[in-house]
């Protein structure tokens, strides 16, 4: 290069590390109350967490009236549930009376410890490996095996999760592979069945509950799924409200057909969640008396 690049070159550098706008892509300096938020991210990073950006709820399902709902309860043991029975019968003696199917999955600290053969197929297995042939290999238990209070209760809290969100939703070559393996397929995590599919098709999981060792059900199914979903005709009315805007984007059309729009300022019960809240004072914020303490740990850059 000429002189005179050369030092209009270092000068460049000679900048980039005082505070300019191209030190390395981040611009000027933030504000305190960003720094603070960058500073608690960036310590999540390094701890192994990875934070995805910030993506809306998916929209209400069209099939919600015509589908069963799915609850999926997600349970910590040692090695053993139990209250196993009682679930059992919780979510088998009043099915014909509810829209639900209810799945269980379960992490045990010690799985191999575990002499309930109706809850071994409960138990969580890492992803299946090829065995001999085109078939899987046995399956293989996942437990982190936790301490009383550590952080592996969280992770396996994590795993549960991670197992039971892709049910029904998801159409992966190696997941549906994974389903043609009774050993493996989500179907081994039913505690009841919906009699009036005979395909037994899998449906999303509505809503996630965690239960531990000493939890026990207290109000039968059709009062859960009711408190949780709210009357059928609510929920009927409002799929079918959506159907028939959705199918010409004219409100009018709903009407026209008998059918009132619920108010879209007054959320269904299954939309209240955090994952749904903008701020402490939105209705879909949970209202269990403590959203002020806890939304202020919320930040919208954690999703979730």
């Amino acid at each position: 290069r000429r002189p005179a690049q050369r030092a209009r070159m270092g000068d460049y550098h000679h900048h980039r590390g005082r505070g300019s706008p191209d030190r390395r892509g981040r611009g000027p300096p933030l504000p305190q109350q960003q720094q603070q938020q960058r500073g608690r991210l960036d310590e999540m990073i390094r701890y192994g967490y990875r934070v995805d950006p910030y993506r809306p709820p998916a929209a209400l399902p069209a099939d919600l009236g015509t589908r069963p709902f799915h609850i999926c309860l997600l349970a910590i043991c040692i090695d053993g549930l139990p209250y196993e029975h009682i679930w059992r019968a919780w979510a088998t003696t009043t099915a014909p009376a509810s829209n639900c199917v209810v799945s269980l999955l379960v992490h045990a600290k010690y799985p191999h410890d575990v002499t309930s053969e109706s809850l071994q197929p409960h138990l969580i297995t890492k992803p299946p490996r090829m065995g001999r042939g085109n078939s899987f290999a046995d399956p293989e238990y996942l437990s982190h095996a936790p301490a009383w209070g550590s952080v592996q209760i969280t992770r396996a809290m994590v795993d549960l999760l991670r197992i039971a969100h892709p049910m029904g939703t998801t159409d992966n070559p190696d997941y549906l592979k994974q389903e043609e393996d009774a050993r493996f397929s989500s179907r081994r995590f039913w505690l009841n069945v919906n009699g009036n599919d005979p395909n037994q098709t899998v449906p999303p999981v509505d809503k996630f509950l965690f239960i531990s060792e000493t939890c026990l059900p207290v109000q039968t199914l059709p009062e859960f799924e009711k408190a949780f979903f709210g009357p059928p005709e609510l929920y009927q009315t409002k799929t079918a409200a959506v159907a028939a805007t959705e199918s010409d984007g004219d409100h009018k059309t709903a009407a026209a057909a008998g059918v009132q729009r619920p108010d879209a300022n007054t959320p269904l019960p299954w939309e209240v969640s955090w994952v749904n809240a903008k701020n402490r004072n939105s209705p879909d914020t949970p209202r269990n008396k403590y959203e002020s303490d806890q939304f202020a740990m919320v930040h919208r850059m954690i999703h979730g």
